[in-house]
């Protein structure tokens, strides 16, 4: 029987429920959605007791408000976005014991900009193709499909076992090169733009979001062919005519227009996903 957790006094700026997405629908053009850094969203859940499937809340830059109505326990992985419990600040990667009236807050980004939020117990939210992951485009998962607003309201099946307390040294990975390998269109760029690919510094674009990653930079030139709208995957990095790159991520389209030149090694996804905008990355080409 589900209880209620707590209610939304602020949502933050984007805060969704997510889980592990809904992989295997791409086929029918159902995006995978879930955990941009499934690493943080799986540690998040063992803290507190859970299987690392279990639905929690993605939070980006700026935290929600959250009034607790019952007695549980909390973790939070990825980004330090400065977490309090009735204004005392709390660590992430430790478990955290909340009481009935506590009010959980957030204040200025640390490092990262996708901070994980897992309570002990199942959050009680409709499936969809097998998963709650929220995607806002669509408005499918989560909570009507949409961001934590004032007013939500959580619930939640709470845990059959004890949930003990359990701290991890952990900290998102904040290096600055990401591993990619050739992808389908790669040998249509020209050499030129082959090696402006690897050889300068990509800056993350304010523009970016759970869709696709945009990179700004000295713009490729290449003239590619033009292309049937083909598969993709997260990952892909598509080569608009802008020339600057896009890195696909889970809320994507299964199919696309743009050139594929490149693919993300998928172990590098969740370092990507957390750099704010204007930070700076280089790609680098492996076998």
């Amino acid at each position: 029987m589900s209880e209620l957790l707590c209610t939304v006094k602020s949502g933050g700026l984007f805060t969704t429920i997510q889980d592990l997405g809904r992989p295997g629908f791409r086929q029918f053009g159902v995006p995978v959605s879930g955990a941009l850094d499934q690493e943080s969203a799986a540690l998040a859940n063992t803290l507190v007791g859970n299987p690392i499937e279990y639905p929690l809340l993605e939070i980006t830059q700026t935290g929600p408000y959250l009034e607790f109505e019952k007695y549980g326990a909390l973790a939070i992985a990825g980004a330090n976005l400065s977490p309090r419990l009735n204004g005392i600040d709390i660590p992430n990667h430790e478990t955290v014991f909340f009481a009935k009236g506590d009010v959980l807050s957030f204040g200025q980004p640390k490092t990262g900009i996708r901070a994980y939020l897992a309570f002990s117990g199942e959050l009680q939210v409709e499936r969809l193709f097998g998963s709650v992951s929220t995607h806002t485009g669509n408005q499918w998962g989560g909570l009507n499909g949409q961001t934590l607003q004032k007013g939500d309201q959580l619930r939640i099946v709470p845990p059959s076992q004890h949930i003990q307390h359990q701290k991890i040294r952990h900290q998102i990975r904040t290096t600055n090169t990401i591993r990619v390998t050739k992808s389908m269109e790669f040998e249509a760029l020209e050499n030129s733009d082959q090696e402006r690919l690897f050889s300068q510094d990509w800056i993350v674009a304010s523009e970016s979001n759970r869709m696709g990653i945009r990179l700004s930079g000295a713009s490729l030139i290449s003239k590619l062919p033009e292309m049937i709208s083909s598969p993709t995957d997260t990952g892909i990095i598509q080569l608009p005519p802008s020339g600057l790159p896009i890195v696909l991520m889970n809320d994507s389209a299964a199919i696309g227009g743009y050139p594929r030149i490149c693919a993300v090694l998928r172990e590098d996804l969740p370092i990507i996903s957390q750099k704010p905008p204007g930070a700076t990355i280089r790609l680098k080409l492996i076998t």
